[in-house]
Formats: C-alpha cells, sequence, structure tokens
C-alpha cells in the first residue's frame, strides 16, 4: 500500500500513534504515552487510528492511512471529525495478513473531507500477489469521478447521518407494507428472526486468533517490551 501511495506523488510524513498492538479504541502506549482528543487533549481520540485521527483534526496532514479490525478507522474519525472509510476486504492489499484467508482486518484511508478521503482511497486499491483476497481493481476511474467536485467539510455530514437514522426508523414500516404487497408473488414466504445475541462474543473470538497469528512470536521473544494486561479504564470522548 506504501509503494502504491508514494508512487501517486505522495510525500510519506512519518507514523502517527496507536494503541499497543494497534488493538483498543484509543491512542496510548507505553513508548510514546497518549494522544488526546483534538477537542480536548484530556480524552479520548478514539482509536486505534487515532493518531491520524488528530493529525487530519489539527491539520498537520492532508490525508492518512490507517487500519481497521473493529472500528480502528471509523471510531477516531467520529471523535475528532474527520473521515475514516473501511474498505470490504481485499479492496486494499494487505500485505501481512497473519492468515492469508482472514478478512477481519483491512487498510484504508482517512482524510479531513470525503473527497480528500476518496482520492487517497483511489491510489491505495489494487491486487498485489502478497495477499490472496486482492482484487484486480484500477482507482483510476475512481480518480476521474472526483474530478472537478467540490471538497465539503467533513463535519457537514453531521446532519445527513440524522437524516439516514430518521431515514432508517421511517423504513421499517414501509418495507413491511412492500413485503405485504409482494406476498401473493410466493409460493411461502416466512419471517425469520436473526439472533446476534452472541456476535460481540464471536468477534472477540475471531480476533483474538488474528492476534496470536500476527503477534505470537513477537511476544514470545519480546515479552519483557510488552506492557502487562490491565482491564480497560473508562474514557470519555469530546462531545461533537
Amino acid at each position: 500500500m506504501v509503494g502504491r501511495v508514494r508512487a501517486a506523488g505522495a510525500v510519506v510524513v512519518g507514523k502517527t500513534n496507536v494503541p499497543e498492538f494497534g488493538a483498543g479504541a484509543n491512542s496510548r502506549n507505553p513508548v510514546w504515552g497518549a494522544t488526546g482528543n483534538p477537542f480536548n487533549p484530556t480524552l479520548n481520540p478514539g482509536g486505534s487510528s487515532g493518531g491520524s485521527a488528530v493529525a487530519l483534526a489539527t491539520d498537520m496532514l492532508p490525508v492518512c492511512t490507517g487500519s481497521d479490525t473493529g472500528g480502528s478507522l471509523r471510531i477516531p474519525a467520529a471523535l475528532c471529525g474527520v473521515v475514516g472509510f473501511r474498505p470490504s476486504p481485499g479492496m486494499v492489499a494487505v500485505e501481512r495478513r497473519g492468515m492469508g484467508w482472514t478478512p477481519i482486518s483491512v487498510l484504508g484511508p482517512m482524510g479531513r473531507t470525503v473527497a480528500d478521503t476518496c482520492l487517497l482511497y483511489a491510489t491505495q486499491i489494487g491486487q498485489h500477489d502478497t495477499d490472496p483476497l486482492s482484487f484486480p481493481i484500477d482507482g483510476a476511474g475512481l480518480r476521474r469521478a472526483l474530478a472537478g467536485r467540490s471538497r465539503q467539510p467533513a463535519r457537514r455530514l453531521d446532519r445527513r447521518t440524522s437524516a439516514a437514522r430518521r431515514s432508517r426508523r421511517a423504513s421499517a414500516p414501509r418495507c413491511a407494507s412492500k413485503i405485504k404487497a409482494m406476498k401473493h408473488l410466493f409460493r411461502r414466504l416466512d419471517q425469520v428472526e436473526m439472533d446476534f445475541g452472541e456476535a460481540d462474543r464471536c468477534f472477540d473470538v475471531i480476533r483474538a486468533v488474528s492476534f496470536v497469528a500476527r503477534y505470537h512470536d513477537a511476544y514470545d521473544r519480546r515479552t519483557a517490551s510488552c506492557s502487562a494486561p490491565t482491564s480497560a479504564p473508562t474514557t470519555r470522548s469530546a462531545p461533537r
């Protein structure tokens, strides 16, 4: 991914702060300490790509890269007022998959606006021999589609987000009425209730397996350099 971004003309400035092993919705670690929220440094900027989100929100950088296993691009973007996008697995090649066919973790773009984020994304996507899930997709079409579009601040999406929530609430009865109207077209129409009661535990197990595959050797060799396991403290995020 870095090679593709460089080839597109980007200048790589450096690395931004993350939690240890990239695990957690925060951006603190024993080496570099804690990154504060750009609106209130005593609060949490989110994570794990919180350093990138803060760099964007404080105008340090125009675009940043990040990774996402369970919200690491989206959570800091939400807490810092920028844009973070988790691509579908395989869109951005991941050269260091711990398990080649496991799609839980992805790489993706962050920016201050949707247009900037898409512009970076267009340089990231594509197939690579080291990632068996990657697709042979050319980002040139996405760049052309963005050409000439105005770039609006990411914070203007708040009203659209609220509208989307209202739309979902309003769409439920409409969806039910459409199903009722089409019922006669089918031999049988059954209502299925999905049980997501164990969804969080399933995610925890899959994430744990992924972390073991990726970091087991490093943890065994350098146990002393890793911080001791602790319970996650309660953190507050800055109001939007």
